[in-house]
């Protein structure tokens, strides 16, 4: 296979539609090859300028209401119409309206816009692990990153010293994520970075570690009522480590 063949594939990685294994073998290849890297960088790109334009939406809590009233009005009618699977096509319209109310209320549930948001930490942490297209960090200094947020008025998340943990601090800078103008922290394991991404909650409901997985890189996240934190890297069980380690240390 050589790079024209991969173009697909990228396009793949970018909507997150590879499992985690054929995800992390074409970053391994975008780490070495600077073509697909390159590519790959400007589709990023693309979709980031995109963001920008289009607002963020949030759904009215009149309308949220409506719907949980409506699936749980619904469950009876459940009940019966599973004893009669054989007449499930007569009724599949109502049945697509109650998936999809189900579904938006799934998704309700796991926070609002977490799913995209998901997607975007992840492309952020692509952004700064490949080589060919890493974005440059405005200060290494741990010391110098409170300073240098507080000057562009954004969040200011700890800065921990966590190098007896194996992780040591790479440098900060910002960036526009999910709508959001971030904060983000960089460390270095080993091998591999782990991003930390943090904006106001501004409103939002402080929340416990939640974890997920896209395009090969686990992410982690939690409101504690004043800021969001994101953490993503492209090993779960060192995103897991690097979490507890930093708010043990915060």
């Amino acid at each position: 296979m050589n790079c024209d063949d991969r173009i697909l594939d990228l396009h793949a990685l970018l909507d997150h539609e590879l499992h985690d294994q054929a995800a992390n073998d074409l970053v391994r290849h975008m780490a070495a090859c600077p073509t697909c890297s390159a590519t790959f960088a400007e589709l990023l790109l693309l979709r980031n300028q995109l963001a920008r334009l289009a607002p963020v939406e949030q759904l009215d809590p009149v309308l949220i209401g409506r719907i949980d009233t409506a699936i749980t009005s619904s469950r009876p009618a459940q009940s019966a119409m599973r004893s009669r699977s054989w007449k499930l096509p007569a009724l599949s319209g109502g049945l697509v309206g109650l998936a999809a109310a189900a579904m938006i209320m799934l998704m309700l549930q796991t926070g609002r816009h977490e799913a995209p948001t998901i997607r975007a930490v992840a492309d952020a942490g692509l952004r700064q692990s490949l080589p060919a297209q890493a974005v440059s960090l405005a200060d290494n200094r741990p010391g110098g990153a409170d300073a240098w947020f507080a000057r562009r008025h954004l969040a200011q998340p700890p800065v921990p010293n966590l190098t007896k943990a194996g992780f040591v601090f790479a440098g900060c800078r910002t960036d526009i994520i999910a709508g959001h103008s971030a904060s983000i922290l960089v460390y270095q394991h080993a091998k591999s970075q782990i991003t930390l991404i943090a904006w106001p909650a501004n409103g939002e409901a402080a929340h416990p570690v939640r974890r997920s997985a896209v395009a090969g890189h686990a992410v982690t996240y939690w409101n504690n009522g004043t800021i969001e934190f994101w953490i993503t890297g492209n090993q779960r069980q060192v995103v897991q480590h690097f979490t507890a380690a930093y708010r043990q240390s915060t």
